[in-house]
This record gives C-alpha cells, sequence and structure tokens, in this order.
C-alpha cells in the first residue's frame, strides 16, 4: 500500500492485484518503517489510521511498528476504489 493525496490506496509493485481481493484473502494488519537517512521508508501511519481506525494491538520489532485490527483490510480498501 502506498499514501497519497487520495489517500492510502493498494500498490501492485513487486505485487499482485488480486492480492488486494477481500473475498481471496484476508489482511489484518499493517506494518510500519520509519525509514533511515538511504530510504525513505513505507506506510504513513497517519493514512492507516484515517482509513482503518484505531487498531486493536499495536506491536514494536526494532524500527518496525504493526498495527493489527480484527477486521479484513482489504475490504475497506475495494470500498475506496
Amino acid at each position: 500500500m502506498n499514501g497519497s493525496r487520495k489517500g492510502l490506496v493498494p500498490s501492485s509493485f513487486e505485487g499482485k492485484a488480486e492480492w488486494y481481493d477481500p473475498h481471496r484473502n484476508t489482511a489484518n494488519f499493517v506494518v510500519l518503517f520509519p525509514g533511515v537517512a538511504e530510504y525513505r521508508g513505507f506506510t504513513q501511519e497517519q493514512a492507516v489510521l484515517a482509513r482503518f481506525g484505531k487498531p486493536a494491538r499495536t506491536y514494536h520489532v526494532g524500527a518496525y511498528t504493526i498495527l493489527v485490527w480484527d477486521k479484513n483490510l482489504l475490504r475497506e480498501l475495494s470500498r475506496a476504489r
């Protein structure tokens, strides 16, 4: 997923469009990475929270933050298209 002016949108970069089909797959988490000097990171937290709301749980592993919900996030993305 990428953040853009339109909000959070699925990305087919290094992925496939069918991965985002909520009838075929389930995704209940988003991984955030703030980036480093050489790499700008991925997934903007504000865009994620604006799209999916407050997560049920949050985990921190090194520089990564994993946000977890009790719902299939792909349903939310499919409504946005």
